[in-house]
């Protein structure tokens, strides 16, 4: 069997191992969780809102994005997105930011 370079395989090393696997001749299982995907090495890369060695980690609250590294600007006891930094509001609350506060007579989740 040709040992091709870690990530590869096939009679001229040419295909890319399938998802899930890496290393040499693809051998080794990616443990990657939540969407991550292994790079050659085993390692993982992150989708928007997840972090840690495998991915395994939700965005803390008030964080998002690529590792997490976005401050999230929602307001007023709202939720955070961990992947969009979208804000879903509370109670008596409307707007992007959650910062608008229901007119007269409204109520309810963005003030429905």
């Amino acid at each position: 069997a040709r040992w091709c370079r870690s990530g590869f395989y096939g009679a001229k090393c040419t295909l890319v191992c399938p998802p899930r696997t890496y290393g040499y001749n693809c051998k080794k299982t990616c443990l990657c969780q939540n969407g991550g995907s292994c790079r050659s090495n085993g390692s993982c890369r992150c989708p928007s809102g997840y972090k840690g060695k495998y991915c395994q980690h939700k965005c803390p609250e008030n964080y998002w994005g690529k590792n997490c590294a976005k401050r999230c600007k929602c307001k007023n006891g709202s939720i955070c997105h961990p992947a969009r930094g979208t804000c879903q509001c509370g109670l008596g609350w409307s707007g992007s930011k959650c910062n608008k506060e229901c007119p007269h007579g409204r109520y309810g989740p963005d003030c429905q």
